[in-house]
């Protein structure tokens, strides 16, 4: 039989294993002939096994040389300013595939080569299959009208033979934003790096930034929508839908995708996995009952795991800086809880070991990730530090009870949460509290200043009717708390409310409040009583109305009001349309009120991770575990239909 990375034979009486032998690769076929058993890999070797040991096994390699020769002149002045040597690299007007080749041997990428309109395509190809790069470089004919087949924004790096002004224009429609490289190919030298994408959204945090709003302000993700790439990351390293965890993030051209006890960097212009890093103890469920343990810059990636941060560079996944959660007071280590940056500041804060819910498994589920009334996780102490040079800022240590991680918010230079007046939450063995623990003894709003973790106020306030999910959420001057909660114990007639409270950011007081019913029974388990809200510009959308951040008063031409749609997760925005799972991937135009697919044969995580920004809507594969009807789990790329 063939397995991962070895053969084995067995007795066919007895069932035991007669022997084994290591190959490289999966053996995927097998065959038996002239008294040897030869067995073929994926990694394209075969392996012939005798009866009896051989000293010295022949070795036979058909495949061409492709050992690294030195780089010639042009390109070894290009290495100089590649961040990384994988993605995509085009080559335009050349009249051989002689540096798509070079370009392919000395880096990790994929190229294509476009040739100019006199030359022949045929001694191109027979180039690179003699090359041993058939497969990683192709070659194609100039097209008739000269545009090169392929979507905006996809290569890395463009190679210019003949940089004539239509073929920079081409060039840069291709590369891509954020550092994509047009090349002279005769001199090496950078004729352009493509600049960021003006009007782009960055996803820095798991609700799009520190304020928590889930919108990107991204003014480009809207429909309809055109495929940009597909692949990997598969769901195999992926954490299990059910678990509902943490959402992806997209900054400056980099997507970073949670996996199952690690972090994926992905290029998210053409899909190229970047660097894939283990990271123990970083795995979190339940994520809408906590906080996220990823933050993210133009630079960098920060991951939380037990009791330290790490920063990850965002081109390398090298390590650079390990944080550690400042001492107790009782002196006993604590778990790293609430992540965020914000300029130069790293905010983080100190919860019991093992509040945050890291179990793979059915009970787990039952227990955090769905239903009514779950504990929320709450942390004792926030503190702060500079992001790049470890340096402690500041420490705010609760004179009351646990601080809700589903409610910390920062902007404006300031860190805005509520804290509950209960001090025996913080005594809890689990370091979480349900929400009438919280808040049945009373609460309080609090705002501290970023730089300093000064009080800038504390203000009692009532939020003893929430029984579920909470929110805190920062925008235009104001602080939305969400809360949920049922109007009943009925299960036929009793229906999930959310009550909505909107305070001023600069002294905490009350400037309006709302309730709405929704049209779902009680104890649903598909995250009725769950959603997060979200704040485009000054609207207020609390699934399935909006209100007027300011006023209160309630949308009349939401087209989506009292519509309920089938999905676990909470909606994600960019400037004009909202994204969410119902059953597929979905959206809703905000300035044409209309619903259409994104997909049909696929399906999106059970919290958040349709991402729009960067001009894309990003959606890495959240399906692991899904045992409905969609056979299609990948990663998904999608862009605006005419381009950007």
């Amino acid at each position: 039989g063939g397995a991962d990375g070895h053969v084995a034979a067995f007795d066919r009486r007895s069932g035991k294993k007669v022997w084994s032998a290591d190959v490289r690769g999966r053996a995927w076929s097998l065959a038996i002939a002239g008294g040897f058993v030869l067995a073929s890999t994926d990694d394209g070797q075969v392996s012939a096994f005798g009866p009896t040991p051989a000293p010295s096994p022949p070795t036979h390699d058909s495949r061409p040389d492709i050992r690294n020769s030195p780089p010639s002149k042009w390109f070894a002045a290009l290495l100089k300013h590649l961040a990384h040597g994988k993605g995509y690299g085009i080559v335009l007007g050349s009249r051989d595939a002689l540096p798509g080749i070079e370009l392919a041997r000395h880096t990790s990428m994929r190229v294509h080569v476009v040739l100019n309109a006199t030359s022949p395509i045929e001694p191109a190809r027979t180039a690179i299959w003699q090359s041993g790069l058939a497969g990683r470089v192709t070659a194609i004919r100039s097209p008739p009208k000269g545009v090169p087949p392929y979507t905006e924004g996809l290569f890395n790096v463009a190679v210019l033979s003949g940089p004539t002004p239509k073929r920079i224009e081409q060039a840069t429609r291709l590369v891509r934003p954020w550092g994509g490289l047009i090349v002279d190919m005769a001199s090496g030298s950078i004729l352009a790096r493509r600049g960021p994408l003006e009007g782009a959204g960055h996803w820095s945090h798991m609700y799009a930034d520190a304020a928590n709003t889930v919108c990107s302000n991204d003014r480009y993700v809207s429909g309809p929508l055109d495929l940009q790439w597909f692949g990997p990351p598969g769901p195999r390293q992926m954490i299990d839908r059910h678990h509902r965890t943490v959402a992806p993030l997209f900054v400056a051209g980099r997507l970073f995708v949670p996996g199952d006890d690690r972090v994926i960097a992905v290029d998210g212009y053409n899909g190229t996995v970047l660097w894939n890093n283990k990271v123990p103890g970083s795995r979190r469920i339940g994520a809408f009952r906590d906080c996220s343990y990823l933050a993210a810059t133009e630079d960098s990636v920060y991951v939380a795991a037990g009791g330290q941060c790490l920063r990850f560079d965002g081109d390398s996944g090298h390590t650079l800086t390990r944080f550690s959660v400042p001492p107790a007071a009782d002196g006993k280590a604590r778990d790293w809880g609430y992540l965020a940056v914000v300029g130069d500041i790293l905010v983080g804060s100190a919860v019991s070991p093992g509040a945050s819910r890291r179990e793979h498994s059915r009970e787990a589920i039952q227990e955090g990730t769905y239903y009514d009334r779950r504990p929320l996780v709450g942390s004792e102490y926030l503190f702060a530090f500079d992001r790049r040079t470890g340096r402690h800022l500041w420490s705010y240590h609760t004179g009351g009870g646990l601080l809700p991680n589903p409610a910390i918010a920062i902007t404006g230079g300031a860190v805005s949460l509520i804290e509950s007046d209960n001090r025996e939450t913080v005594k809890s063995a689990t370091g979480r509290a349900t929400p009438k623990d919280l808040f049945s003894k009373g609460a309080r709003l609090v705002s501290l200043d970023l730089k300093t973790g000064s009080v800038r106020f504390s203000r009692p306030h009532d939020f003893s009717a929430i029984q579920h999910s909470v929110y805190l959420a920062a925008a235009g001057g104001r602080l939305v708390v969400v809360g949920s909660r049922n109007d009943g114990d009925n299960p036929k007639t009793s229906r999930v409310w959310y009550d909505i409270q909107v305070f001023d950011d600069t002294e905490g007081d009350r400037q309006w409040a709302a309730s709405q019913k929704q049209s779902t029974k009680i104890g649903g388990s598909h995250g009725e009583q769950d959603h997060h809200p979200v704040i485009i510009g000054s609207t207020l959308y609390c699934e399935p109305f909006a209100w007027n951040l300011n006023t209160g008063k309630r949308a009349a031409n939401f087209g989506w009001k009292n519509q309920h749609r089938r999905g676990c997760g909470t909606l994600t925005a960019s400037a004009s349309t909202v994204f969410f799972r119902d059953g597929t991937a979905s959206m809703f135009d905000l300035k044409s009120n209309t619903y259409s697919k994104v997909t049909a044969t696929t399906r999106p995580g059970c919290w958040i991770n349709m991402i729009p920004a960067g001009g894309l809507l990003l959606v890495p594969e959240a399906s692991s575990g899904c045992t409905c009807n969609f056979a299609i789990q990948t990663s998904l790329a999608f862009r605006p239909r005419g381009g950007k």
